[in-house]
């Protein structure tokens, strides 16, 4: 008896933990329900103006999950959840959007100006 073999590729799914703050630690995690064989993962990431850029040097991608370290600024953009077996390819893309760092939690170097802005209501 011949047996068939059925091979599939279903949409990945991706999902955040950690706070979306500058300085603080990120992970990103891409996974499918289901797929023969088996998908492997990667996380390309793009900045909003949709330019293809490496992931940050302070970042691990291994296994599905991309952790992002000490994230800035920088690291805002789209980040796109890739799943790939011998049918194909499918994607799931991430917007990153930092908070910025509280202002009233900010150091100065160096010599302090005789006026200092008043910058409360900013």
């Amino acid at each position: 008896m011949n047996k068939g073999c059925l091979w599939l590729l279903l949409n990945p799914s991706a999902r955040s933990q950690g706070k979306a703050e500058v300085f603080q630690n990120i992970n990103l995690t891409c996974y499918s329900e289901d797929g023969n064989p088996t998908p492997t993962y990667r996380w390309p990431s793009f900045d909003f103006k949709n330019i293809s850029r490496p992931n940050p040097p302070k970042s691990i991608d291994e296994n599905g999950v991309l952790s992002l370290y000490d994230i800035s600024m920088e690291n805002t953009g789209y980040y796109v959840c890739t799943s790939t077996n011998k049918v194909g390819s499918q994607a799931c893309i991430m917007t990153l959007d930092l908070k910025p760092y509280p202002i009233n939690s900010w150091c100065v170097a160096g010599n302090i100006p005789s006026h200092v802005p008043d910058l409360s209501g900013v």
